[in-house]
Parts: structure tokens; sequence; C-alpha cells
């Protein structure tokens, strides 16, 4: 019987102890309160403002922690007014879609200026949330905006008489079509976002190109942009979402190369290779009489005559470059030609300068190649940092050495004889003794006089970046065997004369003495340009896209 009273009097104390937890005694749960939210000193209500402020807030919870803050921008303009008034009134009829939730007790509020108005009103709600998902009540406060019109400039512009050209991808040595822009604001806009578009000139209503969105880049890499003139259109929006009133531009004359391998649709095993000969040979500042035009023209049309039989080339074109630095090369042209064939033939040295220099360098980093050969082809372009550079980095020439710094006052002396092949593909090319006595008259050794040499970069075939000596100097047996030149022969013979440089993006050879004053009777001068062009072309078609 004491058993049966003890288990009841326990049983009793366990209902006492877990029962009745809604009574409010001590030991029951407490509802939970809702959070606490209030407004910091800055900004006060019905402020004005011309950039977008920054809000700020703060939250407490008397049994729990403030976890979020969740708010709200509603402009009045676009809305009736009856329901502007009624969230205003009732802010819990507000969707929960427009609320933006932060863990921040402050954050910079974009307040729009809307575009029919000088000045707008807008209502800022702010609410705190709890950690067990509780919410405060809603407050607010009234702000107004206005604003002054940005502007939007180009920081580089293209003229309209300047062609560039367009790949579809960029390459180690074409960065793209790169504009760069700011914007200005008075009213000292926080940020600015952009929009560019490409409208065709001959058809404004035609977009060709547009940026997927307004963005805050000050910047852009154009590609892919299709053979054609265009302007090009940027424009801006401040912290208040107003447009500048009118856009910048500059023109955009743009041509594609058919041979633009960074194009997938491109074939490079099926596409025509084709050389553009230039010839840069000019009667009016030659020091000597040399041979005519037609007898030039009829050198090298021949050779090519025979390398198009041979299928080395499929066909070729003859540009006349008679001035080189007051001479522009059309990119329309050369954007049908994957290679240039460079040549000069006159006796003078006036050559390439800075000016055609970096037309040439656009083309080549357009994909483009070059032969280049001639007297003194590049002696100017060691004038400059600039020219050295370009030589170094296109051409693989490093170094150059004229020869009349070597032996001064003494032009029989300058007795460049024969090129010696350093590379087993190539066979060695003599001096045409009879052409070279009827245009340096005074010249008493079967040889070319000032005939310059080079300094290269040497290095192995085995991968796409290299450059290779071709050919080196052979003086002429009368400079060779006379002991007063002993000193000049040591320093002067076996001297690289040729190079070749193979790069990701083009191929380029240059020969530093001319073709037309060596001996074609066997064909061997057209066997030298067959091999160089057929290395040219085994570049050009090497795949590659983009950042090969």
């Amino acid at each position: 019987m004491k058993k049966i009273v003890l288990i009841l009097a326990v049983v009793s104390l366990m209902v006492l102890a877990f029962g009745g937890c809604d009574t409010g005694k001590k030991g029951s749960l407490k509802p939970n309160l809702p959070p606490d939210v209030f407004w910091a000193s800055i900004p006060p209500d019905s402020c004005t403002f011309g950039v977008a402020p920054i809000v700020a807030w703060y939250g407490t919870d008397r049994d729990g922690e403030v976890w979020y803050y969740h708010y709200v921008d509603i402009p009045l303009t676009g809305l009736p007014r009856s329901e502007y008034d009624g969230y205003r009134s009732n802010p819990q009829t507000i969707p929960d879609t427009l609320w933006t939730t932060v863990e921040a007790t402050s954050d910079t509020i974009l307040l729009s200026l809307e575009p029919t108005d000088t000045i707008t009103e807008h209502s800022f709600f702010v609410k705190a949330e709890d950690n067990l998902g509780a919410e405060s009540d809603i407050i607010f406060r009234t702000f107004y905006r206005t604003n002054q019109l940005p502007t939007v400039v180009l920081d580089n512009f293209y003229e309209d008489s300047e062609t560039l050209f367009c790949l579809s991808a960029t390459t180690p040595y074409w960065d793209g079509i790169v504009l760069t822009w700011h914007g200005e604001d008075p009213d000292n806009s926080i940020f600015f976002e952009y929009y560019w578009y490409i409208v065709d000139r001959d058809d404004p209503l035609d977009t060709v190109k547009r940026c997927d969105g307004w963005t805050r880049d000050e910047n852009v890499v154009l590609t892919d942009v299709p053979t054609g003139s265009y302007f090009f259109y940027i424009k801006c929006r401040d912290d208040a979402f107003a447009e500048s009133i009118s856009p910048d531009s500059t023109y955009l004359n743009i041509v594609k190369p058919y041979y633009d391998i960074t194009d997938s649709t491109v074939d490079p095993t099926t596409i025509p290779f084709k050389v553009l000969i230039v010839d840069e040979s000019s009667r009016e500042r030659a020091i000597f009489d040399i041979p005519s035009e037609e007898t030039v023209n009829e050198f090298y049309t021949g050779i090519f005559d025979e390398l198009v039989s041979r299928g080395v080339v499929d066909e070729y074109g003859y540009f006349e470059c008679p001035d080189p630095e007051h001479t522009d090369l059309s990119k329309s042209l050369l954007a049908q030609y994957p290679c240039i064939y460079w040549h000069n033939a006159d006796a003078s040295t006036k050559r390439i300068g800075t000016y055609m220099m970096a037309q040439i360098e656009k083309y080549l980093n357009s994909g483009g190649s070059l032969l280049l050969e001639g007297r003194k082809p590049i002696i100017d372009l060691f004038g400059s940092s600039t020219g050295a550079t370009f030589a170094m980095n296109y051409l693989g020439v490093d170094q150059f050495h004229r020869a009349i710094e070597t032996w001064q006052n003494s032009r029989d002396a300058y007795a460049f004889a024969s090129a010696v092949p350093s590379n087993e593909d190539y066979s060695e090319l003599t001096v045409n003794v009879a052409m070279v006595d009827s245009v340096f008259p005074n010249d008493i050794v079967a040889g070319i006089p000032e005939t310059d040499f080079i300094g290269s970069y040497e290095g192995t075939s085995g991968g796409v970046e290299y450059t290779e000596i071709l050919y080196r100097i052979a003086v002429s047996p009368e400079v060779a065997s006379d002991t007063a030149y002993a000193d000049e022969y040591q320093y002067y013979n076996n001297r690289p004369i040729a190079v070749r440089h193979s790069s990701t993006n083009f191929r380029a050879a240059l020969f530093n003495f001319s073709m037309f004053y060596m001996d074609n009777s066997t064909g061997a001068v057209t066997d030298a340009i067959a091999t160089t062009l057929s290395w040219i072309e085994e570049g050009m078609r090497r795949e590659r896209t983009g950042e090969d």
C-alpha cells in the first residue's frame, strides 16, 4: 500500500513540473517579442538630394538579435496618388517582391529622377527582422531627388580617313579595337553607367553591334565587326538613372581580312595564298641610273608568273610605292592578300621609316606576313628606338651594321659578291655582275657596294616562335685576296644578311640585299623566293585561333 502511495506522489510531481506551460508562471515559455527599428541621425526627413544618398538605420531586439533589414524605395511618379498614399498609410500592403534584404545598417539608395520630373518625391521604407523571423513595425521617410544631366566623353577617336583591321578574336599581337570613355556630372554622381552601340553610316537604323545592357565598364574591346563604315555611339546615365542629352561618337571604318583565321568559319587549309608585290623602287631619288620601271617589273612579274604556274602562289597583285613615307597602304587592299612581297631596286638610301613601319606593323598584327628585300631596306628603322624595336620584334633583327662605317671612302671594297646559305633548303645566290656594273659605274669589283649586314636572334625551328639565319655574306675574291683589307674582310665576311622570323600571328623574312641584282639565269632567285613564300604559306595555314 505504501509503494502505491509513493508512485502516485511521484506522478503528481511530474505533472506539476511539466504541465501548464502557457500559464505565464515561472518556468513557462514566453512569446517572442518583435524587434524595433529606428532611423539614424542621417539623412533627416524631407531632404532633397542631387546624388544618391547613404541612408542609415539601426535595430534592437529585447529578447534576441536583429539579423536582417528590409527596405524599399517607392517614387511617386508613375503611381496613382492614391496607391502611393496607401503604401504610406498602410506599408504592410507593399508587395514582398519589392523589398531588398540586407544585414548592414545603411546603404546607398539610388533615388531616381523620373524622366518627366524636375524633382521626384520618394518614400523610403525600412523594417527589421529578428533571429526567429519576427518583423518590426515599418517606418518611412520622404526624400526628394533633383538632378543635372550627365555627359559622356570618348577618350580616343578615329578619323574618317582611318581604316582599322578587325579580326574575330584577339591574338597576342592584335588587341582588338579599343575604345575608352568617361562620364562627367555637375552633381558629382557616385557612378556612371554606359551603353554603346554601332550603326551603319549608310543606314542609321541598322545597329550591327551593341552591348548586352547598361554597364559600368569604361572601355570596350571590339572584335568581329564586319567590313563596313560605321558610327560608334556611347551614352551614359548617372545615379539618378538620367541619361546624357546626346551620345558621343566616332567613325569606325572596318576591314576584316579574308585570311582571318581567328574566324571559326575560315578554313586556313583552303583559303587562297595571294601575294601583293609592293615596288618601292624610285627613279627620282636614285643616286645612280637604274634600269627602267618596265625592266624591274618584268623581272618580278616573270618570277611570280613562274610561282603561279608551280602552284606556290595562287595569284598576285602589284602596287607601286616609290615614296613610302608619304604613301598610305590601303587596308582594303592589304586585307585581300595574306602576304606582302616588298622590294626595292634603286640605289637610294631612303627607305621604310617610322610612318610606313607603323602601317606594316598593323598589317602583321592582323595576321598578314611579309617578305622584305632590297638595297638597305631597313636602314632608316635603326634611327629610332621604335624602329629598332620593330626590327627586333617583327623581323628578328637586333643589330644593323652599315658597311660604309667599316670601310670609309673605299667603294671598291664594299664587295658583297654572293649570299651563302645557312639553311639547307636554300642554294647560293651570286651577284649579276653585268647588272651591277650598269648601275654602279664606279664599282671596280664584282660585288654590290655598301651592302650592310645584320645581327639576329638565332633559335631552333622546333617551336612557333623562332628566328633563323638564311644567308651570310661572301666577299668578292678581289677583296678576299687583298691583304690591305684583311681586317675588313674578317669583320665583314660571313656576316648574316638574310633571316626569317616566325611568330604565333605572322611570318616575316628579310633579305638585306636586292634580288634584282642577283643572277637568276639558273632560277636560283626564283627558287629562294619560292622556298621563303612556301614557308610563309605554311605559317598561314597553321591552325590557330584566338590566343594561340
